[in-house]
């Protein structure tokens, strides 16, 4: 997010505003990015957001940005929070690595954005325009939890039976 902030907020139209939740080990070097890029009216940090709070933020956004850049040695982890936004019919616009691509149906329920890419994230922000009915429909279609466990219990009935000792 401070990549995001110092890089790729100054260059977007000056209508755009970027609310960032959580208070994670990040924090200060995003305050930062803020601060060096003059950014104070745009970019908004909210700290720590609460479920409700949360779904009332996710159900005025027009993007959901996850700007996850490459750590050598650390894999990008599966993506709830783009299965949470897109459930609220959010599309979201991801980093194109790893678990992001799992949780992000480019073209679909978002897009998936080279990382560290500027100009790219700045065009799919100019640009990305989905309906958001049909965002949180594909999101629950793909993702509901009835269809997650039978997929997972078909998984664990396809797998050889361990003979028991006697």
């Amino acid at each position: 997010v401070a990549w995001f902030v110092a890089e790729v907020m100054p260059r977007l139209d000056p209508s755009w505003i970027c609310l960032v939740g959580g208070a994670g080990p990040e924090w200060a070097r995003i305050a930062d990015a803020v601060a060096a890029r003059g950014l104070e009216s745009r970019v908004h940090l909210l700290g720590t957001v609460v479920e409700r709070r949360k779904a009332a933020l996710l159900a005025r956004a027009d993007l959901f940005v996850m700007p996850n850049v490459p750590v050598p040695g650390d894999a990008e982890g599966f993506g709830i929070s783009a299965i949470e936004a897109t459930a609220h019919g959010v599309p979201v616009l991801a980093s194109d690595l790893e678990g992001l691509r799992d949780a992000v149906v480019d073209g679909v329920t978002g897009r998936l954005v080279p990382p560290l890419d500027i100009d790219a994230w700045r065009d799919a922000i100019r640009t990305t325009r989905m309906d958001p009915a049909a965002v949180a429909r594909e999101t629950r279609a793909r993702f509901d939890w009835s269809r997650l466990v039978e997929a997972y219990l078909e998984f664990f009935r396809r797998l050889p039976a361990k003979e028991t000792p006697r």
